[in-house]
């Protein structure tokens, strides 16, 4: 089960973080915004409805946040923990962590869910998912990385392999996919109307056969504000809506 955490760091490079006693340091504070989220979140966990900030709420929050929703799942809220910097050869790459104190972890880079902990974890499974992706092959290939920037010189298609943990098993496919773009796209954030480029990804799990479609909004730099993508065979896909983003929606 996804809770709240409340703790953020841009510090760049790999680093440990006292994830756990950071949370507590702000979700045990004299807060009232801290506070009504806190409650909210008992509500959500307890009956399984909808996770809602209010503008004012929102505003407040200090972090870079996501709603997370699983499938037909309840709307859940997760806080970026941290970014990791890494180099290749085009230059340094950032993983974004999505970290709960429930010890689940979401990775994206460049907008796509490449990695995940936690999710095979006997009491995540009801709300999240009984399956782990443990590692995506082929990142630096991605065209999500270009498809808005520079849309001339990227490819449309994409091949990589995943590997998974599913009831403690190791398994793997290859995943392959083509896109297309659709510009000048609106949607609506939380706090906001944005204009997006929509990217439809349609692929298929050769271990499986079975066939996907994700999509991604993206802004004018490239950067992903809402996505739905289903990143395992025989998974419900998740849906991340970005709710704040800290340096950019201030």
């Amino acid at each position: 089960m996804i809770h709240l955490l409340g703790s953020v760091c841009f510090r760049r490079g790999l680093r440990s973080l006292l994830l756990v006693a950071l949370a507590a340091l702000v979700f045990t504070g004299c807060s009232g915004v801290h506070q009504d989220i806190r409650e909210t979140a008992r509500y959500i966990f307890a009956t399984g409805d909808d996770f809602s900030l209010t503008p004012e709420q929102i505003s407040a929050f200090p972090y870079t946040g996501v709603y997370l929703r699983r499938g037909n799942g309840p709307q859940n809220f997760v806080v970026l923990g941290f970014i990791d910097d890494y180099e290749q050869a085009e230059g340094a790459v950032a993983q974004y962590h999505w970290v709960s104190n429930d010890n689940v972890t979401l990775v994206t880079e460049a907008g796509r869910l490449v990695r995940t902990q936690g999710l095979s974890d006997e009491h995540n499974q009801k709300l999240i998912g009984r399956v782990d992706l443990r590692a995506t092959s082929n990142r630096s290939a991605d065209p999500l990385r270009c498809l808005v920037t520079a849309p001339q010189h990227c490819p449309t298609s994409y091949t990589r392999d995943i590997d998974m943990w599913r009831n403690n098993h190791a398994q793997s496919t290859r995943v392959t996919s083509r896109f297309e773009i659709q510009p000048n796209v609106t949607i609506e954030l939380p706090t906001r109307t944005v204009s997006t480029t929509h990217i439809i990804e349609r692929g298929v799990f050769e271990r499986t056969g079975e066939r996907f479609v994700n999509e991604f909004w993206a802004e004018n730099d490239g950067h992903i504000v809402k996505s739905k993508q289903y990143v395992m065979p025989g998974e419900t896909p998740f849906q991340m809506t970005q709710v704040k983003w800290v340096g950019r929606d201030d």
